[in-house]
């Protein structure tokens, strides 16, 4: 599962679960991290967060290898590039 959610033209949360175990370690998340982050700069968005738990290590490498930072016990985020289009609309 995939989410985009707490959306508000600045920022949002973002969630990726691989539920099932015959999936995990396919690369899988790493390919839909790197789409989300895509459509996110798509949409003019400045910050992405995650939240992972403190004993996902493979997520928590899988966030940091892509940028974000871990800001907190559980919680990462991720500046994106300045978006002029975006900018231009405020």
């Amino acid at each position: 599962a995939i989410d985009l959610s707490d959306f508000n033209g600045y920022s949002a949360s973002l969630s990726i679960i691989i539920a099932d175990r015959a999936n995990r370690g396919q690369g899988y998340g790493s390919e839909a991290l790197r789409l989300m982050v895509s459509y996110a700069e798509s949409l003019g968005l400045q910050i992405l967060r995650a939240r992972v738990l403190a004993e996902n290590k493979i997520s928590r490498q899988m966030f940091s290898s892509a940028g974000f930072v871990c800001v907190g016990t559980d919680n990462f985020e991720l500046s994106l590039p300045y978006s002029a289009t975006r900018s231009d609309l405020l």
